[in-house]
């Protein structure tokens, strides 16, 4: 049988609400109640980002990063506040830190529950709150959308989001409904490849290598996984 231990504990100084890995494991981004960081395997911190204060809020009570992605070379990162702002980094190595400057390329307001970007920052997929989806290019433009306020909303809300390791195929699931939905879509155009209906919520979601597509954690009953 297979063991399976902790071996590292990687402290962050407030409760971590969103972590991704690049391509080969040796660096995290992780956006907390406080900030965002990227630390090394070991623990090393070679950069750290604190979000901008909100409109009448003092400097120590920043708003919370709730959802990160970074590609697999690392040389493309996002993270998203709570509020809905989503920044875009390019980090560099500077010695032994990363330089680069968070920029905001999108406000999707108190609507932002998920992010995940291709593998060659081509695209940006937005899981929101609300009945919505928006995929967008590198540089914030909307490259489609399904959203109420253009009377096109989507069956479901509360959407997970995940492209596969080629870019080819956005997986999407939603937990706001009674049956939920679990579906994967053409990144470019939005048009359904395959899809599901689940009993259970779908709250978080990973692609899988080929042949299996996507794992799906349920709010009711543990994780599915879906091949194509």
């Amino acid at each position: 049988d297979a063991s399976f231990e902790i071996v590292r504990w990687l402290f962050v100084g407030a409760p971590a609400s969103a972590v991704a890995l690049n391509g080969d494991g040796r660096y995290l981004l992780v956006g907390s109640e406080h900030d965002l960081r990227i630390l090394d395997r070991w623990g090393n911190n070679p950069f750290r980002y604190f979000a901008p204060p909100a409109p009448g809020r003092k400097l120590e009570e920043d708003l919370p990063f709730c959802a990160v992605a970074i590609t697999p070379d690392m040389s493309h990162a996002l993270a998203g506040l709570r509020s809905g702002e989503i920044f875009r980094l390019q980090p560099t190595w500077d010695g032994e830190v990363i330089s680069g400057w968070p920029e905001a390329i999108r406000h999707e307001s108190n609507d932002l529950f998920s992010l995940s970007l291709a593998p060659d920052a081509s695209l940006i997929a937005i899981g929101h709150l609300g009945p919505a989806l928006t995929v967008m290019d590198w540089d914030g433009q909307t490259q489609w959308r399904r959203h109420a306020a253009d009377h096109t909303p989507t069956d479901g809300k509360t959407w997970a989001v995940a492209f596969n390791s080629d870019g080819t195929v956005l997986y999407i699931g939603s937990s706001g409904t009674e049956r939920s939905l679990l579906a994967a879509l053409d990144p470019n155009s939005g048009r359904p490849k395959a899809g599901k209906r689940l009993w259970q919520r779908v709250t978080r979601l990973a692609a899988l290598p080929a042949p299996l597509a996507v794992a799906a954690v349920l709010h009711d009953a543990g994780v599915a996984v879906a091949e194509i």
